[in-house]
């Protein structure tokens, strides 16, 4: 595991068995991860050169977080893309100020039984960030389409 580099100490894992969680610590026995409500898991390494696992820190930390929105029929795209992009600017600059070089962007998705549908593309700096990005983002446009 040492010698692939397909984990080190510090990334973020998600392993096929649904447990997730910070690499805290890598011997030749078995590795150490700790979840976010700070309980920790030891995996062996035998078990974990076999299971399927996603590294969330490779090939790099940022990632995009993606967001399912939907807007009533009535909307005007146009201006509904427009604030969409301009809140998810506001929620980047505020997550991930370093990333700016990396627009924003969305892709409607289909029409729904009661909305048009579409995806919101935010960069982050790492898997942990999309939930407070999520969480701002929703209010912050919820807010704005209020308006």
């Amino acid at each position: 595991m040492i010698f692939s580099k397909q984990i080190r100490t510090g990334d973020y894992l998600k392993i096929d068995g649904g447990h997730e969680g910070y690499v805290t610590d890598i011997t030749w026995r078995n590795t150490t991860i700790q979840e976010l409500t700070n309980n920790i898991i030891i995996v062996p390494n035998l078990k974990l050169a076999t299971a399927i696992f996603t590294n969330c820190h490779l090939p790099v930390k940022e990632i995009s977080l993606t967001v399912n929105v939907g807007v009533d029929y009535e909307s005007d795209l146009d201006y509904v893309e427009d604030v969409t992009i301009y809140v998810a600017k506001e929620v980047m600059q505020e997550v991930a100020p370093d990333l700016m070089k990396n627009e924003p962007f969305i892709r409607y998705q289909k029409f729904g039984d009661f909305s048009i549908d579409f995806t919101v593309y935010i960069r982050v700096n790492e898997f942990f960030d999309q939930r407070i990005a999520r969480h701002l983002f929703i209010k912050k446009l919820h807010k704005k389409y209020q308006k």
